[in-house]
């Protein structure tokens, strides 16, 4: 997993310029092999752990039994939930992958938000991160489409949770305005 708290341009996100909002992609999320981002370091993190012969240890990390490996990069920036960032991304990565024959699979790198990571956490107290996006991958292969939008088998038998800590952060925001503005409560509802 790879985090990267770089948010984009206006001129990226709404200019309607390709090569500028490439550039961007470029510079905050793919790197260059001696200033490696977010892509190019799952690429090579995955290429040094999965390879045959000498392959990378994590310490306390057992990877014989592992079959699978998802590498999955979070972006601050909402940018990282929109149309075609994960395609583009997944193409970026299969391009850098130095190792080929890695001794587990990689179906793909995936890519979130923060504010999609904050509406997965309540279904990971009793559900694997890797079985929601396997399910989001089976559904749609190419990554396309934002990850709210896709259907996922896994999440629909699942009733729909709310991330209790966001709303208990925001009732305690409230609690402290009020007070400190010297509010009635019945001034807010």
């Amino acid at each position: 997993m790879e985090y990267k708290g770089s948010t984009f341009t206006a001129r990226g996100k709404y200019a309607g310029d390709g090569k500028a909002l490439k550039k961007e992609l470029e510079q905050k999320l793919v790197g260059e092999p001696k200033r490696r981002k977010g892509v190019r370091q799952l690429a090579e993190a995955a290429g040094r752990l999965g390879r045959r012969v000498n392959p990378d240890r994590i310490e306390g990390v057992d990877f014989s039994g592992v079959q699978r490996v998802l590498p999955l990069l979070v972006m601050r920036d909402d940018f990282g939930s929109t149309f075609g960032m994960n395609t583009y991304l997944e193409f970026r990565f299969r391009e850098l992958a130095i190792e080929r024959n890695l001794q587990f699979e990689v179906p793909s790198v995936f890519v979130l938000s923060c504010d999609d990571v904050e509406k997965v956490t309540p279904y990971l107290r009793d559900t694997f991160l890797a079985d929601i996006l396997m399910a989001r991958f089976r559904q749609e292969p190419s990554l396309f489409s934002p990850f709210w939008i896709v259907r996922n088998e896994v999440l629909e038998t699942k009733s729909e949770r709310k991330p209790q800590w966001v709303y208990d952060a925001l009732k305690a925001l409230v609690e402290m305005t009020v007070e400190r503005l010297g509010l009635e409560r019945s001034e807010i509802s």
